[in-house]
């Protein structure tokens, strides 16, 4: 397998009401994002799986002559996710998830992109999300559905 991974920067605020100490109360972080997608190993600028149209746009086939070789353009991969960074950044998080704890906000980001993914872009799945609250804290969470 291969995988492409990007990251994603957002500001958000929350509180987590059901944790005491300071995380009770109002407070923000700067949190990363990285969003990995997967697709079998193997020559992808001559992947058969995908329709010509589609591999051209994502240049994942020759193009005059040079084999881009690519499973995914990155700026296709910024069109899918950046939508939803922009719904969470300058945000207060507990406006869309009750206890919005890194791992509840891993899940949420999940449940959306995972449908959309192989949708958008044929042959190649969701593979993993990992969540950076600071650069010492992360929740990670992998598709175990994904076994190419």
């Amino acid at each position: 397998m291969l995988t492409v991974t990007r990251s994603f920067e957002f500001v958000a605020t929350h509180k987590l009401p059901y944790c005491g100490g300071k995380c009770a109360d109002i407070h923000s972080h700067n949190y990363v994002l990285e969003v990995s997608v997967g697709a079998p190993a193997g020559p992808i600028s001559k992947r058969n799986d995908v329709p010509e149209v589609r591999r051209k746009a994502w240049g994942i086939i020759a193009d005059e002559g040079v084999q881009h070789g690519m499973i995914v353009d990155f700026a296709v991969l910024d069109e899918i996710v950046t939508p939803f960074i922009k719904e969470y950044d300058r945000s207060f998080l507990n406006a869309r998830i009750d206890n919005p704890t890194t791992e509840e906000i891993v899940i949420d980001i999940m449940e959306r992109l995972l449908p959309l993914i192989p949708v958008t872009l044929h042959g190649i799945e969701l593979y993993k999300l990992r969540l950076f609250e600071t650069s010492k804290c992360w929740v990670e969470w992998r598709n175990p559905n994904v076994c190419f």
